[in-house]
């Protein structure tokens, strides 16, 4: 048997074929402990502590040999071998681990096959928020070492004048961060090291639309440097036909004038319906495109406001949630869940315990969270949020917006969202409906958490 985990969570049938099994939620995730962790193993300890963390713990090690006893009882075959030391048997193999084998033997083509997707891409274990954040922490480990062996693929194609093979391996790149810069640079460079200039400037328009209209930020200038680059040396457009050579003592009368004005009057002709001709293509694409959109309305999803890291000493965190959850509130055929619930859900637990915020948002109801980071720049406040699916854990949209205080920023953040699915922002600024001071928020937030 195969466990695959790179691009979600499955069981393949080994070389002697038959269906493969389907053990439970809890049972699939311990094979998928001990697939990331290869011949190296995994210590009952570390078991317990991502999958029973808050069980006491003698009850935690028989939860442990009781899903042991089921997945062996339920499938039929050997998975698991090992006392204090746990490792899937022999006959059970995991792409996880191949993939870190082929990084250590530096054979970075196999590695690159091996790596399909996203850690555990979809799957999602309820009530169980240190199993969630081992995951987030071994995504982002082999994510880190899937990106650092394609670019040395990348370069080394490039170095060795084989182009195609590059610009493969810096599209492989962009599926992972369809907005790294470095790597749409990396992709056009070598498009142009091909002789594909045309694809090289429609993948560059391509990719600075997906940044605007995703991360409502300019995309970074290597981008326009690049395109500008190549249309400075486009070759000059040819020159007009001269007229012939008359031989010595010979004289080549100029053109009638009658026929000088009947082609250009016929040029003029040809033009103008040629113009005429794109303009209504043009507004019959707009129009098909406008009635398009009418015609496929974008599901709105039910929203909860998570987690908003903030480097201050009064933390503009709580703030700032509570902010965007009122101003997303007032937008017309928008659903989100109160601050206030949110806080009564979460109770004593502090929302930046990993899985909090989460776990709450899907007992309230949502199904999609909006969490992010507040960081400072020399032009002010730069606020960093993330949509993210609260059943699979993938990231739907990023926006990233500038403001100068954080109410400005939660009414920037407000339009991005609401361009984002095809909704209207409410008219009126945030700042006339909540609290101006970071303090005051802290202790109606402290008032309503020893409430609850």
């Amino acid at each position: 048997m195969h466990v695959r985990t790179l691009g979600g969570l499955a069981i393949d049938p080994g070389p002697d074929g038959g269906p493969p099994p389907t053990p439970g939620p809890r049972r699939l995730a311990l094979l998928a402990i001990l697939a990331a962790a290869g011949s190296r193993g995994v210590t009952r300890e570390r078991i317990i502590g991502i999958l029973w963390p808050d069980t006491g713990e003698e009850q935690a090690r028989h939860a442990l040999s009781q899903t042991l006893y089921l997945l062996r009882r339920e499938t039929g075959r050997p998975w698991v071998v090992g006392t204090t030391l746990l490792r899937l048997h022999e006959s059970v193999t995991g792409d996880a681990a191949q993939f870190q084998d082929a990084l250590e033997a530096h054979q970075f083509e196999r590695a690159a096959a091996l790596y399909t997707g996203a850690f555990l891409d979809g799957f999602y274990l309820q009530g169980a928020p240190d199993f969630e954040q081992w995951v987030e922490d071994t995504r982002a480990r082999l994510q880190s070492s899937a990106v650092k062996a394609l670019q040395t693929l990348a370069r080394e194609a490039d170095a060795m004048g084989r182009y195609a093979e590059s610009v493969a391996w810096w599209r492989r790149l962009g599926d992972i961060d369809p907005f790294s810069a470095q790597f749409a640079a990396g992709r056009m460079r070598a498009l142009i090291a091909a002789g594909d200039r045309p694809s090289a400037v429609q993948f560059a328009r391509e990719y600075e639309t997906r940044v605007r209209r995703e991360l409502d930020v300019e995309p970074a200038p290597i981008i326009a440097e690049l395109a500008a680059g190549m249309h400075a040396v486009d070759p000059p457009p040819p020159s007009p036909p001269q007229p012939p050579e008359a031989p010595d003592g010979a004289v080549i009368p100029p053109p009638r004038s009658d026929a000088v004005t009947a082609l250009t009057t016929d040029a003029r002709g040809i033009r103008f319906h040629a113009v005429a001709f794109v303009v209504l293509l043009a507004v019959a694409g707009a129009v098909a495109f406008t009635i398009g959109r009418a015609r496929t309305p974008r599901a709105v999803p039910f929203l909860a406001i998570g987690t908003i890291q903030a480097p201050d000493t009064v933390s503009l965190g709580p703030l700032l949630r509570d902010l965007l959850a009122t101003k997303l509130g007032r937008i017309e055929g928008m659903r989100v869940v109160a601050n206030s619930r949110l806080i009564e859900l979460l109770g004593r637990r502090s929302d930046t315990e990993p899985g909090a915020a989460a776990d709450a948002a899907r007992r309230a109801g949502a199904n999609e969270i909006i969490e992010g980071e507040l960081s400072t720049s020399s032009g002010g406040m730069v606020l960093t949020l993330r949509r993210v699916a609260l059943e699979s854990g993938l990231v739907r949209h990023g926006y990233t917006v500038r403001a100068a205080d954080p109410y400005l920023l939660t009414d920037s953040a407000t339009s991005a969202i609401a361009r984002d699915l095809g909704l209207d922002p409410p008219p009126d600024a945030v700042a006339g409906v909540r609290t101006r001071s970071a303090v005051a928020y802290a202790l109606y937030e402290q008032g309503l958490r020893a409430k609850f």
